[in-house]
């Protein structure tokens, strides 16, 4: 999964679904996205939100989103 959007895009405009609580974001490293987004997409049912390649094709981020909570790889 692919998106091109630009996912920073109204960032600070979007809506939490559970008012009263702030964004998570939590960054994690890992030397293949590729591989860690297969692992937490397909192991744990993490959703692939955005996801960021370089100009020969190689990812070089990624954003999953599991129960309202993001993470970066």
């Amino acid at each position: 999964m692919t998106k091109k959007a630009n996912w920073f895009d109204n960032v600070e405009d979007r809506s939490h679904p559970w008012p009263g609580l702030t964004w998570l974001t939590t960054a994690l490293s890992v030397p293949d996205v590729r591989k860690a987004i297969e692992f937490y997409t397909n192991t744990m049912n993490m959703v692939a939100i955005a996801e960021l390649e370089d100009n020969n094709g190689d990812m070089l981020f990624a954003r999953i989103r599991y129960r309202g909570t993001n993470f970066r790889s």
